[in-house]
């Protein structure tokens, strides 16, 4: 069985979606719809929380703030030492090739090294968050998602107000 949004059963996000091991199912998380769909409610954060350290690739001093951000709008990095604060949405299309790391956008607009805080978001189910920047990469912090994990979790979990759909696929 696989689950898998809407948007990438209809050919939309290339490699979105999960595959599940023979014998292990996985449990919806949110409410039948409609035949084999199912929506869940998005979760943005509460409050707005910053970190501070230096990143691991680049080397260089950053400051990081997690804002809340409107339902439906997805995880958003915002270089705020670019001008205009140009902002980059979380999506396959954004991935880049890069040497040991992840990167998003291109050129100067990009963000690299965000794994770990993608990984703190999704363990914290956070659908819809602005994150600032005012470096090229997050704070490396202890190499880990757990500090990510621990500011998203203190500025705490909400509804963001917004619904997603996902398709249930059993063959």
């Amino acid at each position: 069985m696989v689950w898998l949004s809407s948007q990438a059963a209809s050919g939309g996000v290339e490699g979105a979606g999960c595959t599940v091991q023979t014998g292990q199912a996985l449990e919806p998380f949110g409410e039948m719809v409609g035949r084999g769909e199912v929506t869940y409610s998005r979760n943005t954060i509460a409050g707005v929380v910053t970190l501070e350290g230096v990143g691991l690739h680049f080397g260089r001093p950053v400051r990081m703030t997690f804002k809340p951000a409107p339902g439906g709008s997805g995880i958003n990095f915002v270089r705020v030492d670019l001008p205009d604060s140009p902002k980059l949405a979380v999506r396959v299309d954004a991935a880049r090739m890069a040497e040991r790391r992840t990167q998003l956008g291109d050129g100067e607009v990009s963000v690299h090294t965000v794994e770990h805080v993608l990984a703190a978001l999704a363990g914290a189910a956070v659908d819809d968050v602005e994150i600032e920047l005012d470096s090229v990469e997050p704070p490396a912090m202890d190499g880990s998602a757990g500090a990510f994990l621990e500011a998203v979790l203190e500025a705490g979990i909400v509804p963001s107000g917004a619904q997603s759909r996902f398709l249930r696929v059993r063959k």
